[in-house]
């Protein structure tokens, strides 16, 4: 039991550093952690691929990296991220329908038009994504008749994809 909650903690550690870390900020009470120390080991979740894996040799995914941007950004530390190298695996996220995936040769799924935005945006590279090939997708995903969006044409529609379907549309 110890060991599964020791590694389900481990594989959501630089989720939860984010999630602190923007709280802090919000409160502007940073200087309450180690910043230092929780900048070095987010960037040492940093891969080749410029992408970030949950812990330090991770595979890189698109959910990770928007936390450990998100947590570079607000403590001023993005100087520690290729941007040209990290926006190019991000983009390399879009496929030929115009949605998005996690990480390679994965289906895409709405949820990833925000995470990879929001991503894109904070190193200053989404206009490397064409916006009108992904609108067009998280359109599709739409049920026109009933409401909302699924994660992928034709299927259910549900609360989550919706919300960051219609957040990724407007980024």
């Amino acid at each position: 039991m110890m060991y599964s909650l020791i590694f389900f903690l481990s594989l959501n550690y630089i989720r939860f550093s984010y999630i602190a870390i923007c709280c802090l900020a919000l409160v502007h009470q940073l200087n309450k952690i180690n910043v230092e120390k929780a900048v070095k080991y987010i960037v040492s979740c940093k891969n080749l691929d410029g992408g970030f894996g949950c812990t330090p040799g991770g595979e890189s995914h698109v959910g990770q990296i928007f936390c450990c941007v998100g947590a570079l950004a607000i403590t001023g530390s993005l100087h520690n991220i290729d941007k040209d190298l990290l926006g190019w695996w991000l983009c390399e996220r879009q496929v030929k329908s115009g949605g998005l995936n996690g990480r390679p040769e994965k289906l895409p799924d709405v949820c990833y038009s925000w995470w990879v935005l929001s991503s894109l945006i904070m190193i200053d590279r989404v206009h490397w994504i064409n916006k009108e090939k992904l609108v067009k997708f998280i359109l599709d995903c739409q049920d026109v008749e009933n409401g909302g969006i699924s994660y992928r044409p034709d299927d259910a529609v549900d609360v989550y994809h919706t919300y960051f379907g219609v957040a990724g549309k407007i980024t």
